[in-house]
């Protein structure tokens, strides 16, 4: 429940039902293959460190979006090869990783199920300014 006991009736899932699949987890693998490829691009060796250090240039938000799809990751291969700036656009949420420090603030939502439907009851604001994500009022 909420720290205010009111259910939400809009937020972050436009919508739609909450995902029940591994979205998150697909863009953790789909953002290391992505950095692996753009450590490789730059001629570094294939290390931890390499792709470490490329996690933040594969969501440029100067670069072209890459859909968490097929044709997106052929795009994202092209252009990487050509050395140009991407834009990953993951399954689960915008992957906004911070060159800096490699963060990224995902929205998060605490639902609940009442009368066989998922409810949003809460949302958390979490950002460079909030990192212990606050409760949205």
């Amino acid at each position: 429940m909420s720290s205010t006991g009111r259910e939400r009736s809009s937020g972050a899932n436009a919508g739609q039902p909450p995902e029940l699949t591994a979205s998150y987890i697909y863009d953790a693998i789909a953002a290391q293959a992505l950095a692996a490829q753009v450590a490789v691009s730059r001629g570094r060796s294939l290390t931890p460190a390499a792709i470490r250090d490329a996690l933040g240039s594969i969501s440029d938000p100067a670069g072209t979006v890459i859909p968490a799809t097929a044709s997106g990751f052929a795009l994202a291969a092209r252009r990487i090869r050509s050395n140009k700036r991407i834009n990953y656009d993951g399954a689960g949420s915008s992957l906004d990783l911070s060159a800096a420090d490699g963060e990224m603030f995902p929205e998060i939502v605490h639902w609940k199920i009442q009368g066989g439907r998922f409810v949003e009851f809460e949302a958390y604001q979490c950002d460079l300014q909030h990192p212990l994500c606050v409760i949205l009022p």
